[in-house]
């Protein structure tokens, strides 16, 4: 199986490769973007700040969680780590603390927010909206063991270079509308001619694609998987609909299973009901793609 995507640094505890494996798939990863990160020393100060000074939570992805985790790591004591409150995207469950192991540094007291509620930056907002914006229009409504903020406080929006806008749009539109600032953390390089035939021992039986940038950067690698005599038996897989009407658009084709959520059980659904099975099987070609370029 091909994910198109940038593997995480512990890709043997990455939830991805453990829950594919459980199911007889043997993912393997085709990165289509370098990144590089910024301001780092700059984003470990911010966070010192703290929620109880200025900020009310901090919003990452996966990508900006790697620099997230650097920052942390410079931060200049354990008393100023613990500050952090983390509210991300579902695509970010791997950093949970049962799924995370070593991929993520202890900190002492962090709470996370929204991995199993948000699937799409959309859908993050309007969790975001829901769980702070009670603090403007139900400040009576907290109790005891209430963990929103009292204080609404603007959320740290970390992004990269080039950021959809779905989630700040919610943020902005939302009533209340909920206050955060920008701050970007990495920036993103295209990987000049990516190649899929050193990553793979066999013709995959299926390719899953999790953004549409990816899917448009991936265009030539996956042209010439589909001009592979084995390609009868290919599948294609999306995250979220967005990747969907955008595979649709650039190979001319649907794929065969979309996921509604970037989440590893979402995806192995979809995959089931695509495949008309109460388990995913994998369908393994004995030659070796020599006509793989």
């Amino acid at each position: 199986m091909l994910l198109v995507k940038h593997p995480t640094p512990c890709y043997e505890e990455d939830p991805w490769t453990i829950k594919l494996r459980s199911c007889h798939y043997e993912p393997v990863y085709m990165p289509v973007l370098d990144f590089s990160f910024d301001r780092i020393d700059e984003l470990a100060n911010l966070l010192e700040v703290g929620p109880a000074n200025r900020w009310g939570g901090v919003i990452v992805t996966r990508l900006v969680s790697e620099a997230l985790q650097e920052a942390i790591y410079r931060m200049s004591s354990q008393a100023m780590i613990t500050k952090a409150r983390l509210i991300f995207n579902s695509i970010l469950s791997w950093l949970k603390p049962s799924a995370g192991g070593d991929c993520f540094p202890p900190i002492t007291g962090l709470r996370v927010l929204g991995a199993d509620e948000a699937g799409s930056g959309k859908s993050l907002g309007t969790f975001i909206a829901r769980h702070f914006g009670a603090t403007i229009s139900d400040p009576g409504s907290f109790t005891d063991n209430d963990d929103r903020p009292t204080k609404l406080l603007p959320l740290l929006y970390l992004t990269g270079a080039h950021q959809h806008a779905d989630l700040s749009n919610t943020l902005s539109s939302s009533e209340p509308p909920i206050p955060f600032v920008e701050w970007q953390v990495y920036t993103a390089h295209p990987i000049p001619k990516p190649a899929i035939q050193p990553l793979l021992p066999s013709f995959p039986s299926w390719v899953i694609l999790f953004s549409p940038n990816s899917a448009s950067l991936a265009f030539p690698q996956l042209k010439s998987l589909l001009e592979n005599p084995h390609a009868t038996s290919l599948r294609f897989a999306a995250i979220g609909p967005s990747t969907r009407d955008s595979l649709k658009s650039i190979l001319g084709r649907s794929p065969d299973a979309v996921a509604p959520r970037p989440q590893p059980d979402a995806l192995l659904e979809a995959i089931r009901v695509a495949d008309g099975e109460s388990q995913p099987e994998p369908i393994i070609h004995d030659s070796v793609t020599k006509s793989l370029h």
